[in-house]
């Protein structure tokens, strides 16, 4: 409510720089093309000034700049799908934070995406080149998930980044290679 969004509207959220790595005409234009659907882009960057132009172009009122959240757990709270732009990435934090919090994801093919988002399960992943229309197709699917695909989504991720598991999982693998070492 505090950033005036629609209520009983889809909602996907962009969590990122506004730069070109990021690729946030890409997220406007697919948003663009499916109707009532709404855009926030929480953060801020060089490009803010060309997406609200493209916004005002292709999706007057239905792009929303929130600017730097501080935080940005409540972005993850508002939104039913957490797209993902970026032509280039290492491990996204932001993929795994809204996992952790239940909401599917639309990214492209970068950096270790795909250890992160179970495709077709916890959202889906886009070739690295995709257009505006396989973008768009992609989070139209992912609105259709419902409150057990969700919670599997969250499932996903705790099982593979809680922190817990982490802490396991190293110690698991640093017993072995010690084991190892001493054999």
């Amino acid at each position: 409510r505090s950033w005036s969004l629609p209520a009983d509207l889809p909602i996907v959220a962009v969590v990122g720089s506004l730069s070109d790595e990021k690729r946030p005409g890409l997220a406007i234009a697919a948003v663009s093309a499916l109707a009532g659907v709404h855009l926030v882009l929480a953060g801020d960057g060089p490009l803010r000034p060309d997406c609200e132009h493209l916004s005002d172009r292709l999706a007057r009122g239905r792009v929303h700049f929130l600017g730097s959240v501080e935080d940005i757990i409540s972005v993850y709270h508002c939104a039913d799908v957490v797209l993902l732009t970026s032509h280039t990435e290492g491990m996204p934090g932001v993929l795994i934070e809204a996992g952790l919090c239940g909401v599917p994801v639309v990214s492209t093919d970068v950096g270790a995406v795909r250890e992160i988002v179970l495709d077709g399960t916890s959202g889906f992943v886009v070739p690295a080149d995709a257009d505006a229309a396989n973008v768009a197709s992609r989070v139209a699917e992912v609105l259709t998930f419902d409150a057990d695909q969700r919670q599997a989504t969250r499932q996903l991720c705790i099982a593979r980044f809680d922190t817990d598991g982490v802490v396991t999982a190293w110690s698991e693998y640093l017993t072995g290679k010690a084991q190892r070492i001493r054999d």
